[in-house]
């Protein structure tokens, strides 16, 4: 029997970028698309021989938002991994997305080529909070993108939703639980904000317009997220993440378990690669 891995798969691309985020991405770079998706199709070939005597369990495509790309893009980069890595007939292919940049197209083209595991960044049920934490969607993206997803016949739904966001009230965030929860996800991850450095927070904490975390409130809202998604059959398997029983993601605890993945594009997480995309390229 093979051993396995998994595959992680970097699109650093966004509309804009988020107030929170700290991640590689860039906002501003459409131009280099082509480009970065050439150079990643070589990179993921030329590793495969390294990977010949492993089967590949997971394929994680993060960014970045990669639905901020059309869809041919992320097809191109699927096949190829068919091609030349043992991808196995089971294997949990993921995709981050923000519900500002899906579409049905996009999602009937997820379904086509075999993504069968969709993630959706919400982060709020509040338009405002939406608004002052710099997400480019609404809630009503999440709703209509979330019925679509499931008209076109994704049976695995990840949301993610983040607490301790600055003007973010106990309400707030029991409303925004309570609504996640109507919807039905099979995974929720939830996370406490981190105010991060080279951050639009950053300036704005660092110039006096948001306060520090409230350390008492952050520890409030985890426990009422704890308690409220045990209540409603969302296992709690890692420190954010919550699933229905037999959903945990499959990629997550590759990570939460130390074991083996090859990471693909620039700057991914625990990898020497080029980081900035213009050195990715060359």
């Amino acid at each position: 029997m093979k051993k396995s891995i998994g595959i992680y798969i970097h699109i650093p691309f966004c509309i804009s970028k988020c107030y929170y985020c700290d991640f590689n991405s860039s906002s501003n770079k459409s131009s280099l698309v082509e480009a970065y998706f050439d150079a990643l199709k070589k990179e993921i070939i030329l590793n495969s021989e390294r990977a010949g005597q492993y089967e590949v369990k997971t394929v994680f495509i993060g960014g970045g938002t990669p639905s901020s790309v059309d869809s041919r893009y992320i097809e191109d980069v699927l096949e190829l991994c068919r091609k030349h890595y043992n991808l196995r007939s089971d294997a949990e292919v993921s995709i981050e997305s923000n519900p500002g940049t899906l579409s049905e197209i996009k999602l009937k083209a997820y379904k086509y080529i075999g993504i069968n595991r969709l993630s959706i960044g919400l982060q709020a049920w509040q338009n405002k909070l939406l608004k002052s934490i710099g997400r480019i969607h609404c809630v009503e993206d999440f709703t209509n993108n979330f019925k679509l997803a499931r008209e076109i016949g994704f049976d695995n739904i990840n949301v993610d939703v983040i607490f301790s966001l600055p003007d973010q009230t106990l309400d707030d965030w029991n409303e925004t639980l309570n609504n996640i929860i109507s919807q039905g996800p099979e995974h929720i991850s939830s996370y406490s904000l981190k105010i991060e450095e080279n951050t639009v927070f950053w300036e704005k904490y660092n110039n006096g317009d948001i306060k520090e975390i409230d350390d008492q409130l952050d520890r409030e809202m985890y426990y009422i997220a704890k308690r409220k998604l045990s209540q409603y059959g969302y296992n709690m398997y890692e420190i954010s993440n919550f699933s229905k029983e037999g959903f945990e993601c499959k990629h997550n605890l590759i990570y939460w378990n130390a074991e083996n993945y090859l990471g693909f594009g620039a700057g991914h997480i625990h990898t020497s690669t080029k980081k900035d995309i213009i050195m990715y390229i060359a």
